[in-house]
């Protein structure tokens, strides 16, 4: 979900055109072969079946027990608004389900608005109230308050999501920032954080990529910061990823080298806090790092196997790949997929 829109560069013409871009010039997967792959094609461009998005909603409000509204509602904007976006970028809905313990909540997806321009920015602000109106009145006034600083080109990108979790009930908002202005990002924290204490020089804020705000029915529930690498050598994850057995076993195995596209994430628990918190979850990118979920399941015990195959079960069926990965280094148990759908257009 965070950053799929940095251009890496160019690309050698491809030697097939995919199924899910318009164009020739639209299609240049990421990981290239003989033949451009439909699990592949992560393209701004790229293509996919809006009905099949909306079935997709369906079935996981079926199996999540959701009643239709408000979600319908929700949904319904949603897709209108994907519908316009995808002119030129479609790459802005990731799903994503959470395993903790024997729980899990299948309900889950954000939604982002790349290329923030002052032009824009209203326009965005207006969509996303839109969206989430029926889901949280309560919390609009609160959400739009924190929209109003949020201007490019500091912020260049912002992103909501929703976790329908009953026991974890979140509205979630995304602030996206670019590499360094780390004063601006300073300055901005202690105006969206007022009391709360970061030590350092503001260049500990260069890599910070995110700051993510989590809302119950009533309030701000929780305040995360993620913190991007490019790409960090074995011997530097390793200190911490030696914490959790699936993230010790792909050093040992296919990222034996290191791993590209890392976040650190870091929860501000309370308002005033004095210090900066250790990371608490570990997000990474699966294509970017050449994996893929079965490459998860090769390593995670039979228990875990079993409720990720479960989790799965709602995309039988369907043309989807999965994008990021993400683990609580405290909680083995916990973890979170995100994928998109890639079924094109009939």
């Amino acid at each position: 979900m965070h950053h799929i829109f940095d251009n890496p560069g160019p690309h050698p013409l491809p030697t097939a055109r995919c199924r899910l871009c318009r164009k020739w010039f639209d299609c240049f997967p990421r990981r290239r072969g003989e033949n451009a792959e439909i699990n592949s094609c992560f393209e701004d461009r790229r293509r996919i079946d809006l009905d099949v998005c909306q079935a997709h909603f369906q079935r996981l409000r079926e199996v999540s027990g959701l009643p239709e509204a408000p979600y319908q509602y929700m949904e319904r904007e949603l897709l209108s608004q994907l519908c316009e976006a995808m002119e030129f970028y479609s790459n802005v809905l990731e799903f994503s389900f959470s395993l903790h313990g024997e729980g899990r909540s299948l309900y889950r997806f954000s939604y982002s608005y790349p290329h923030l321009t002052r032009h824009s920015l209203p326009h965005v602000h207006a969509m996303i109230t839109a969206c989430i109106r029926e889901l949280a009145p309560d919390v609009e006034a609160l959400l739009n308050r924190l929209l109003n600083p949020a201007h490019p080109p500091l912020v260049e990108q912002l992103l909501w999501g929703f976790d329908a979790d009953p026991q974890h009930w979140r509205l979630k908002l995304y602030f996206q920032f670019p590499q360094g202005m780390e004063e601006l990002k300073g300055l901005f924290l202690k105006h969206f954080l007022r009391d709360t204490v970061f030590p350092g020089s503001p260049a500990s804020l260069e890599k910070l990529h995110l700051l993510g705000v989590d809302f119950s029915r009533d309030g701000i529930r929780g305040i995360k910061l993620y913190e991007m690498h490019e790409f960090l050598a074995t011997d530097t994850l390793r200190p911490t990823f030696e914490k959790h057995p699936l993230l010790g076993a792909l050093l040992d195995g296919p990222c034996a080298e290191g791993m590209h596209d890392v976040l650190f994430i870091r929860r501000i628990e309370a308002p005033g806090s004095q210090n900066m918190p250790e990371p608490s979850e570990v997000d990474f990118s699966l294509w970017k790092n050449g994996l893929t979920h079965e490459d998860l399941r090769r390593y995670l015990p039979s228990d875990a196997k079993r409720r990720l195959d479960d989790a799965l079960c709602p995309l039988e069926g369907r043309h989807w790949s999965a994008n990021r990965f993400s683990v609580a280094l405290s909680d083995v148990e916990k973890m979170n997929l995100y994928y998109y759908l890639l079924d094109p257009p009939a």
